[in-house]
């Protein structure tokens, strides 16, 4: 299991009590001064993050775990980071508990930066965690609504949320955004399990069957 107790770098073995694991070797993270941290290709077995632990993967990890994920811990005791070249990438059969998912924003510059984003957890709110409240010139977001073949705003023209918009990510539903500033946004929440359905509908000449869909589990 992980001791930590070198630096946080997740292949010294002088970090855990008998070595370094391997690919069939199960994972157990305890509560350290050092918090592990995996920045490259790496293979898992299973792992177990453990009360007020922490498992960071950086923005140039990609992570393959050939079983489960189990975080007794709060939502950043998993935790994917991201930058504006690259982020972190993770396979695995499940995760129990909470995780932490960086997006990297780019700031809208007049027709530039407009972005397509879904959640990757349940229940993320939209406002104020993505967008701030009062509204910010150049922060919007959009969803496209197919019977009606047009974009929703989720501003009225006075800047109020508009009530006919939901007010946290929807499972699956993509959507078109823009920020006034770019950086580090977090979706914290329960990863979406197991297989995920879209009713899909085609209303003609109105919205002629265009949607667009988001995807619903992290990568």
């Amino acid at each position: 299991y992980w001791t930590g107790t070198e630096n946080n770098i997740f292949t010294n073995p002088a970090n855990w009590r008998l070595d370094v694991p391997q690919a069939n070797d199960p994972v157990h993270i305890f509560k350290t001064l050092n918090t592990p941290f995996i920045n490259e290709d790496y293979y898992l077995l299973n792992v177990f993050i453990h009360p007020g632990a922490t498992l960071i993967f950086g923005p140039q990890a990609k992570v393959r775990i050939d079983g489960h994920i189990f975080n007794e811990s709060d939502p950043e005791g998993l935790w994917l980071q991201a930058d504006e070249n690259s982020g972190a990438m993770m396979i695995n059969d499940g995760i129990t508990g909470n995780a932490t998912f960086e997006y990297y924003a780019s700031a809208f510059n007049g027709k530039h930066g407009w972005q397509l984003l879904s959640a990757p957890v349940n229940d993320q709110p939209i406002i104020p965690e993505f967008f701030a409240e009062p509204a910010i010139a150049g922060n919007n977001l959009f969803k496209w609504n197919e019977p009606e073949g047009q974009w929703i705003n989720s501003r009225l023209e006075d800047l109020t949320w508009n009530p006919e918009f939901e007010t946290e990510f929807g499972m699956g539903i993509g959507y078109l955004a823009s920020f006034e500033t770019g950086g580090i946004r977090q979706f914290k929440g329960y990863p979406y399990p197991g297989q995920f359905e879209y009713l899909l509908t085609n209303s003609g000449e109105t919205g002629n069957g265009w949607h667009l869909i988001g995807n619903p589990f992290p990568s």
